[in-house]
């Protein structure tokens, strides 16, 4: 019998519903450290430069965790743009929303505990969209694609 793990069975980000407030608060400190790495920040700049992420646009950020890409995006859609960031986690939603008090982005977020999959969402440019772009997990979401 096989007793190998299965690859990701021991990822922290498997299912972040069900951590500890210490392996929540441990996650968070991780998160936020490696978004200050140089190599992070000029990966996610130019990451979100592709996306033509720009003022006034509506981006649902899908597993927003911490809120780091959040924020960055809040800065690009400044002064009339807005940014959701949907996460499973009520522990990592707090933290997103702690992070983000207090900055120069706060106003343009909000934060949501909810689970993407449920989402009765569709990103379509026109009178029914909801939102310009969404980003899930690294993953643009095209136009007229259904999410939930």
């Amino acid at each position: 019998m096989d007793e190998t793990p299965k690859y990701g069975s021991s990822s922290l980000f498997r299912d972040t519903t069900k951590l500890t407030p210490d392996e929540a608060q441990d996650l968070v400190r991780r998160l936020e450290l490696r978004a200050k790495v140089d190599d992070e920040v000029t990966a996610r700049a130019e990451y979100l430069s592709l996306l033509e992420i720009g003022p006034g646009q509506r981006v649902l950020d899908i597993g927003c965790g911490s809120g780091v890409i959040a924020r960055d995006v809040a800065r690009r859609v400044q002064p009339n743009g807005r940014v959701v960031g949907i996460d499973p986690s009520p522990a990592l939603i707090a933290a997103a929303r702690e992070l983000t008090t207090a900055t120069d982005v706060e106003t343009s977020i909000t934060f949501r505990e909810g689970d993407c999959r449920a989402l009765p969402l569709v990103v379509r440019q026109g009178k029914r969209s909801i939102f310009d772009s969404a980003d899930l997990c690294g993953r643009l979401v095209d136009e007229g694609d259904c999410i939930g």
